[in-house]
C-alpha cells in the first residue's frame, strides 16, 4: 500500500509539474506538506480513498470559509480537532463505522441517534460560530464584512446574544449526552441478543 501510495505521489507531482512548468520551493514547504498530512488524517490514512476524500472535504471547507469569515483558519483548525478526536480513523473509517452500525441494528435503531448526534452538532457548532463570529467583530470592529453587526450591538441585545450561545451550547451539551446514552442502550442490548442466540 505504501508503494502504491508513493506511485501515486510522484504521478501527481509529475503532473503538477507538467502543468505548472515550474518547480519552486514552496510546493514542498511547510504549509503544502501540512496540508497533505491534515487532509490524509482528515480523511483516512486507513482508506485507500481516504485522503483523496480527506482532501476534497479540507479544500472544499477552507475555501467556503475563507470566502465568508476572516476566523477561516480558526475554523479550520478546531474542524481537524474534531475530527481527529471524534473520528481517529477519519472520515472513511468514521462512515465504514456507521455502516457496519447500520447494517447490524437496522435503520430504525439507528435514526434517534443519529438525528440527536446531528441536532447536537449543529447546535454546538452554530453556538461556536456565534461566539467566534462575535469576539471578532469585537476584536476587530466594523472593518469585517460578515460580522460587522455584532460590532453595533446594544449592551441588552449582546447580553441576549451572550445567553442564547450559552442556552444553544447547553442544549448541544444534552442531545449528545442523549445521542450517546441512546447508542450505548440500543446498539448494546441488540448486541446482546445477537451473542445469546445460538
Amino acid at each position: 500500500m505504501i508503494v502504491l501510495g508513493s506511485a501515486f505521489a510522484g504521478v501527481a507531482g509529475t503532473l503538477a509539474l507538467i502543468n505548472v512548468e515550474l518547480a519552486a520551493a514552496e510546493s514542498v514547504g511547510m504549509m503544502r506538506s501540512a496540508a497533505v498530512l491534515i487532509a490524509t488524517v482528515t480523511g483516512g490514512a486507513g482508506a485507500f480513498f481516504g485522503p483523496v476524500l480527506g482532501a476534497l472535504v479540507w479544500v472544499a471547507f477552507s475555501v467556503g470559509v475563507a470566502s465568508v469569515s476572516r476566523a477561516w483558519m480558526l475554523y479550520v483548525g478546531v474542524f481537524f480537532i474534531v475530527v481527529v478526536l471524534t473520528a481517529p480513523e477519519g472520515l472513511a473509517g468514521f462512515a465504514r463505522r456507521e455502516r457496519a452500525t447500520l447494517a447490524r441494528n437496522g435503520w430504525r435503531a439507528c435514526l434517534a441517534p443519529w438525528c440527536l448526534s446531528i441536532c447536537a452538532a449543529a447546535g454546538g457548532a452554530f453556538a461556536f460560530v456565534l461566539a467566534v463570529q462575535w469576539a471578532y467583530a469585537v476584536r476587530f470592529g466594523d472593518d469585517d464584512g460578515a460580522a460587522a453587526g455584532f460590532a453595533t450591538l446594544a449592551p441588552q441585545t449582546q447580553w441576549a446574544l451572550g445567553a442564547a450561545i450559552a442556552v444553544l451550547s447547553v442544549i448541544a451539551w444534552l442531545a449528545a449526552r442523549r445521542a450517546r446514552s441512546l447508542r450505548r442502550a440500543r446498539f448494546a442490548s441488540a448486541d446482546g441478543r445477537r451473542e445469546a442466540r445460538p
